[in-house]
């Protein structure tokens, strides 16, 4: 979502341009939490292992409690479940060894 020319906008590039100086700088750990604040979270999970596997798993269940959210909202919407959250959080609770969960999301999709 562009925001060219609002305040969320000018926000949003003061914040990438944050990013990248984190990234330059070798910040790995502040970079992440910008990256996640924007809303880039696959972005952050990449970078994450640079800083710890504690700091990974702990980006991956806040992109999970993301895609919950999210999932929440389209229920929300009429009942209209698109493929994409559900489906990422099963990958994500795949990763963090949260095979009950992955099974429980992906057996509720059929």
């Amino acid at each position: 979502m562009k925001l060219l020319g609002t305040q969320l906008g000018k926000r949003e590039d003061r914040l990438k341009e944050a990013a990248r100086t984190m990234m330059k700088a070798g910040n790995f750990q502040e970079y992440c939490n910008i990256m996640m604040q924007l809303g880039l979270f696959e972005e952050a999970i990449a970078a994450a292992p640079k800083v710890s596997m504690k700091f990974w798993q702990s980006c991956i269940e806040q992109y999970k409690e993301h895609l919950g959210q999210q999932m929440s909202a389209q229920l929300s919407d009429f009942g209209a479940l698109q493929r994409d959250p559900a489906s990422n959080l099963a990958d994500f609770s795949i990763l963090t060894s949260n095979f009950n969960e992955a099974t429980t999301l992906l057996a509720d999709q059929d």
